[in-house]
């Protein structure tokens, strides 16, 4: 079921990250808020990912990286045909950033909740 959750996510992400930037609010509250954005939506779509297990119980590494790193990329790319939004190497990067930190967080809790000492 949590591929279910993970596919809704990609879909929400994918529908925010091409939606045209004056459909945004202008709600500056600090400098780099875009960037912790970026961070924190990829955080979760990795987190989401990262708990997928096919029959095998290990993680798919392929399946990961075309449903996290690629969407990134992609997602990122697509912007640049969108009115009022641009190819920014930057938000690549800071999804990028939560690609990883949401993977090594899901790693981190799940070794501590389902450790057997």
């Amino acid at each position: 079921m949590r591929w279910v959750a993970g596919v809704i996510w990609l879909i929400l992400l994918g529908f925010a990250m091409l939606l045209p930037g004056e459909k945004f609010p202008e709600i500056q509250a600090f400098d780099f808020q875009d960037k912790l954005i970026h961070t924190v939506l990829f955080f979760i779509l990795s987190f989401i990912w990262a708990g997928v297990r096919l029959k095998e119980q290990k993680p798919n590494w392929l399946l990961f990286s075309l449903l996290v790193f690629l969407p990134s990329i992609l997602f990122e790319i697509g912007q640049y045909w969108i009115p009022n939004r641009s190819l920014d190497i930057w938000d690549l990067v800071f999804n990028q950033i939560g690609v990883w930190a949401g993977l090594l967080g899901y790693f981190k809790i799940s070794s501590k909740v389902f450790r057997l000492d």
